[in-house]
C-alpha cells in the first residue's frame, strides 16, 4: 500500500494505480477512502473489562442543502474515535 499511497499524494488518478498496480480502480479509492477510519462493529475486544464506558452517538447535519449523519463512538478517559 505505500507506493500506490505515495504516487495519491501527487494526485495520481485512481486508473493509473489500477494499470500500474493491478486490481481494479474501486478497490483503490476505497483504500483511499477509508484510511483512519475506526470501527466498533468487527472490532476483536480481547479482554470485557475494555467494554466499560463505551457510548455510541450520530450527529445529524446539513451540508450543502443536502442531510449528512457523523456517527461517534467514545471509550474509557474520553478517546474518541470518528467514523
Amino acid at each position: 500500500m505505500e507506493k500506490p499511497l505515495f504516487l495519491r499524494k501527487y494526485n495520481v488518478p485512481f486508473h493509473a494505480l489500477k494499470y500500474v498496480f493491478g486490481e481494479n480502480t474501486m478497490k483503490w479509492f476505497r483504500i483511499e477512502q477509508n484510511i483512519g477510519r475506526n470501527s466498533l462493529v468487527g472490532t476483536t475486544i480481547r479482554w470485557a473489562n475494555d467494554l466499560q464506558h463505551v457510548v455510541a452517538d450520530e450527529k445529524h447535519t446539513w451540508v450543502m442543502g443536502e442531510k449528512a449523519y457523523i456517527a461517534t463512538t467514545c471509550a474509557n478517559h474520553s478517546w474518541c474515535f470518528h467514523c
